[in-house]
């Protein structure tokens, strides 16, 4: 598959959000994970319904949802998105941010892998290498937390999983986004209406800086997934799969040097061989690129060249 720089370029940019973005859900730290989740549901899908309706393209959307297979087939990335919200948030309520982004450091992996399985991607040595380096750091982050980190595999998991069933998904990319938020949406809106029904606190907008604050959830949510979509449209899953490595290491930053979460000095080996496996699979892929270019120059007649 052809890499697209814009393609990458989107995969990137929804990383970086997705890193800086536990600085903003730490604003809302006084709502419980499950109510969060609700509330990200049912404002990201009234955000995305009045982008659709401005372009006018919710009848056609409608036809291609229905071709494309209907609630059967956005329903289940709709689930696995929304699983992932929840261990995500839990994670940065418990301060465990720090174990979450070890799961986004195995996610990476975890999409190379099912690329490979169900893609037919293949890998080539100078990815075998890199990937090598990344796996060995991994694996001794693991060693040295001296436990399995099973919410951050539950993290990797489900967006890695997640990641597999949007490449498949014959919907463009915003619409896919919009029809998953459309079905999680009632789930959220009766979850909030149950809490309510209960006695439970809810957080609801009782002031205009309220409302801004929770309408606001739509746009954090939104905005980054219509980068990735639009982005691992176009890339193959093994790309899409290093370039995740943005978040987690801006994540690891954050929940230290912001959020007051301790750093594991220890465990700095581990990230060198992350970063040293991501540093070598970009430059080699641009040395092999570049060197492809100069060998077709230099093999082309009509240019005059020997």
């Amino acid at each position: 598959m052809k890499t697209s720089h814009k393609n990458l370029g989107a995969v990137v940019a929804a990383h970086i959000l997705w890193g800086v973005l536990p600085l903003y859900w730490k604003t809302l730290a006084h709502i419980p994970a499950g109510e969060l989740v609700a509330h990200r549901a049912v404002w990201s899908a009234l955000f995305l319904a009045l982008v659709m309706a401005s372009h006018g393209h919710v009848r056609e959307s409608w036809s291609r949802f229905c071709q494309a297979g209907g609630a059967g087939k956005a329903l289940p990335s709709a689930l696995l998105i929304a699983t992932n919200w929840l261990l995500y948030i839990w994670a940065i309520e418990q301060h465990r941010l720090v174990e979450a982004s070890l799961g986004y450091f195995i996610c990476p992996l975890l999409t190379v892998a099912l690329g490979a399985a169900f893609l037919g991607e293949r890998l080539s040595w100078r990815h075998g290498v890199a990937l090598t380096l990344i796996s060995l750091g991994v694996g001794l982050k693991i060693i040295l937390a001296g436990t399995v980190p099973w919410l951050g595999l539950g993290c990797a998991l489900t967006f890695a999983v997640y990641a597999l069933v949007r490449k498949q998904t014959k919907m463009p990319p915003v619409e896919g986004v919009f029809w998953e938020m459309l079905l999680l949406a009632p789930f959220g809106l009766l979850g909030l209406l149950v809490l309510a029904g209960t006695g439970a606190p809810v957080a609801l907008p009782l002031t205009l800086g309220q409302l801004l604050h929770l309408a606001s959830i739509g746009l954090v949510t939104v905005a980054p997934m219509m980068l990735f979509t639009k982005g691992v449209a176009g890339l193959s899953l093994r790309l899409a799969g290093v370039a995740q490595y943005v978040s987690p290491s801006i994540k690891l930053l954050v929940a230290t040097y912001f959020l007051g979460e301790p750093f594991e000095h220890d465990a700095l080996v581990s990230y060198l061989f992350i970063w040293s496996g991501i540093a070598f699979y970009f430059s080699a892929d641009i040395i092999a690129q570049r060197l492809a270019r100069l060998r077709i120059v230099g093999t082309t007649p009509a240019l005059g060249i020997k």
